[in-house]
Order: structure tokens, then sequence, then C-alpha cells
């Protein structure tokens, strides 16, 4: 792995710099094409090679190549900080950084074979191998390889224990990067956008044992939000469904609690687009826990509901699952349901959790045939 220095770091934050003042935040790129670099530039063309060499610890670990994970990967090689995410006496330096970093990390995922063949040595990519290699074809592909540990984060960097913090959804700073879970003012648990929600915790608003009260309850707090309170029966069918959707096409979500099972969802409605519900029976990791631990969130079900006896853990837990904060004002102007105009400060969509929690991933034995969350 390449020695840290602070040079590099120096050079990229003035690259991004320069980008800023000419109107463009990170270098421009061709659709279809990598990011468009100085050429014969040693630390530029090392960058590359980073990103390159990411992509393959991360497939020979059996790891997805993600946005998250590669990002993830590629700031641990370059940046010279242990801490996640950095924290630094320039918050704008930092932001244009990490802006750089995702143009990279996005030009592989646009066109994986071109940013190979501009910045990959032969000898970077190697053949996967292990856990992570390819599986035979003439197997099926319904379970993943066993992946690393929980504990083994992807890019080999262990992000650091979360804080969760309880809170009202009257807290300012909406959509909140801090990882909150919901508790108001009379000390009721309740669904809220853009927090946790524990089902059946010890002080949870009573009552709300399937999805579709669920999301009817966190709607009825996003209006109040949005300064538009309203009864939770004059909230119509449609806003529930998609709202619904949001929550089991969070790939968070689905990755820890997804089911293809009817009966463990609550029923044909709690089906999301993709054909997997949330399995509403206490089957599950304490992984609210694990993630203030600083160990990572895991899988402990089929995709049929049963409890996976092959998992590293059994779970006897109800899901904790993450609602996604939505638009107030589409929601309070056009009683529409959606997540238009909002992302974290990564750039990832908010149907993730935080970042702080992102960072952990999620361990999951089983694989899902067309991945996790909605494509």
């Amino acid at each position: 792995m390449r020695a840290r220095t602070v040079v590099p770091i120096l050079f990229f934050l003035a690259l991004a710099g320069a980008g800023a003042s000419a109107g463009a935040a990170t270098p421009s790129r061709k659709p279809n094409s990598p990011v468009e670099l100085p050429e014969n530039d040693e630390d530029i063309a090392e960058f590359g090679m980073t990103v390159c060499q990411c992509v393959a610890e991360l497939t020979n670990a059996g790891v997805e190549v993600t946005g998250n994970t590669l990002r993830t990967c590629v700031v641990d090689r370059w940046w010279p900080t242990t801490e996640f995410p950095p924290i630094e006496s320039d918050p704008e330096s930092v932001k244009a950084a990490w802006a750089l970093t995702t143009s990279y990390v996005q030009a592989y995922l646009d066109d994986p074979a071109a940013f190979t063949e501009l910045w990959c040595m032969e000898d970077t990519l190697d053949p996967p191998t292990g856990p992570g290699a390819e599986p035979d074809p003439g197997e099926p592909s319904t379970q993943a390889e066993f992946k690393p540990s929980p504990e083994t984060i992807p890019g080999g960097i262990t992000p650091p224990p979360v804080q969760f913090l309880e809170a009202p959804a009257s807290m300012a700073g909406y959509p909140w990067e801090m990882p909150i879970v919901h508790k108001g003012g009379d000390g009721k648990h309740a669904p809220t956008p853009g927090m946790f929600y524990i089902v059946n915790k010890s002080n949870a608003v009573a009552g709300l044992d399937s999805m579709l009260e669920i999301a009817r309850y966190a709607l009825g707090s996003a209006y109040a939000m949005a300064g538009a309170p309203r009864s939770l029966g004059s909230i119509p069918a449609e806003e529930v469904l998609a709202y619904l959707n949001l929550i089991v096409c969070s790939p968070w979500n689905d990755t820890a609690y997804g089911t293809s099972s009817e009966q463990a969802a609550g029923g044909e409605l709690g089906l999301g687009p993709q054909g997997r519900g949330i399995n509403m029976y206490p089957r599950h990791h304490d992984n609210i826990q694990a993630l203030i631990a600083g160990t990572k969130p895991q899988r402990t079900t089929l995709l049929n509901g049963a409890v996976d006896q092959m998992a590293p853990e059994q779970g006897n837990r109800f899901p904790q699952l993450w609602l996604p904060p939505i638009n107030l004002n589409m929601l309070k102007d056009f009683g529409v349901v959606t997540t238009q105009g909002m992302e974290w400060s990564t750039t990832d969509t908010v149907l993730l959790p935080p970042p702080a929690v992102w960072a952990h991933g999620v361990y999951s034995r089983v694989a899902a045939p067309a991945g996790w969350g909605c494509n």
C-alpha cells in the first residue's frame, strides 16, 4: 500500500481549488470516458492507479465495488488522516478534495473498461481469487460467497464507532447527517423521515405493527415537520405506498432485512418494486448496537424470511429501519413523496442512511438476485 504523505493531498486540494475558480469544481468528463486530467503528471497518474488498486482489493475480498466502498478505499490511501469523515481546519478544502475523489470513482463506475485501459497497469487488477472469485457459471447464485468478517471494512480501514442521538423531529438541521433515533417530547419513539425507527421499541407508539402503518405514521410526522399537520386517516393511500417503497428500496434496509416472503413482509402490499419487503419477524441482529460498538451490521435471515443458520451470529431483534428523508416542500405543496433535490454531503442518495452509518456497510452472506435496493 502506498505510504501516506501530506504532499499528494495538498496537490489535489490545489488542483480542485483551481478548477473551482475556473467554474468547474471537478475535472471535466466526456460522456462514457474517464475523467480528463493533465498528462505526464506523476501524482495524477498515481491517483488513478490508486482507484485501480482499490478495485482489485475489493474484488479479491469479495466486496461489491460501489461508489461508497471504492471511495472509502481511495480516501484511506490518500488522505493523511485516520478519521472518517476527515476533519480538517478548512472545510471547503475537504469538500473540494472529496468532490475530486468522487469524480474519479464515478468515472470508473461509468466506464470501467475505459478507465482501466487509461489508468491501470496490467499487474494492478489481478484475477479474483479466494472467497471473492466469480462463482462457477453452473452454480446457482441465490447466495453470496462468504465475505470478510463483520469487523473487516472495505479498503482495509475501520470507520469509528457511530454515535446515535435521541432527538425530536423538531430538531434543526433536516435532513440530519447525525444518525438519530427519534424520541419525542412525550418520550415516545415514532416513525420520522430522516431518522432510524426501531420496530417494537419499548417506548414506541402503540399499534404500528405493519410497514403500511409505519409508512403512514412517518408521513404524518413529515406533514407536521412541513408545517401542514393532518390526521393520519386523511393521508392518501398512494402517498403511503410511495413512502413504503422508499423504505423497502433503501439498500441498507433491503440488505439487512429484505425478504421475498409476503407473509414475513406482512402481505402483498408490503412488497416493493423489487419484489421484496421488510422481514417483520424478530430474527435480526441488533445493528444499531453493532454500529455503536464500531462493528459491522449483519444480515441474519434468508430471502424467504427464515433464520440464516449459517450467519456469523443469530438475531432476535425486530428491524431497525432507516426512514429516508423526503422533500417536505414537495409533500406540502403537491402531495408528492420524493427524495428529489436531496443528497448527503458525500453526494450519496438519502435512501442510504447517513454516511457515518453507511461507511460500515452491511455484512450479508445472502445475495439478492439483481442486487440490493431497487434499480
